[in-house]
């Protein structure tokens, strides 16, 4: 029998199942980008939101950042900090598609495929899977900031 406060619980498994669902796809993401960093810089080209002396940098950066996202996801005492930042991405992922689909510019996200045809169906498919990663990041993050997931002492 335990000796433990009452008061410290344990993460449900659950938790970790998301944690681990959003790092893969943070992390697949990133690496994919990063092998394909030429390919990705012709993806985030064919949006035209960026001057063209940005897009190569954005191409190099933003999958690191994606990268890093995955890794900081998997360590609890980063996982809140992580978890913003996955929210924050997802966001601008979904102004970009929202943008290049209300102006009616056939792309693709470029997030999990580089080599996918560029069409406005694809970007539909992309925003869903971005309100997808919301939905799953934002409870995530609302439960660590209200410290219902804090409490990691074994």
């Amino acid at each position: 029998m335990s000796t433990r406060n009452s008061s410290v619980r344990q993460t449900p498994w659950w938790h970790w199942l998301l944690i681990l669902a959003l790092a893969a796809v943070f992390g697949y993401a990133g690496v994919i980008k990063l092998w394909g960093v030429a390919d990705f810089s012709h993806v985030i080209a064919r949006f035209d939101l960026l001057p063209l002396a940005l897009i190569n940098p954005v191409a190099i950066v933003l999958p690191m950042v994606e990268i890093l996202l995955a890794v900081a996801l998997l360590i609890p005492s980063l996982q809140r900090v992580a978890l913003l930042g996955v929210i924050l991405c997802s966001v601008m992922f979904a102004v970009v598609l929202s943008s290049a689909i209300l102006r009616g510019v056939p792309v693709s996200c470029g997030c999990l495929v580089l080599t996918e045809k560029p069409n406005l169906h694809a970007a539909w498919w992309a925003l869903g899977r971005d309100a997808g990663l919301l939905g799953i990041a934002i409870p995530l993050y609302m439960w660590r900031r209200l410290g219902f997931l804090d409490h990691y002492r074994e």
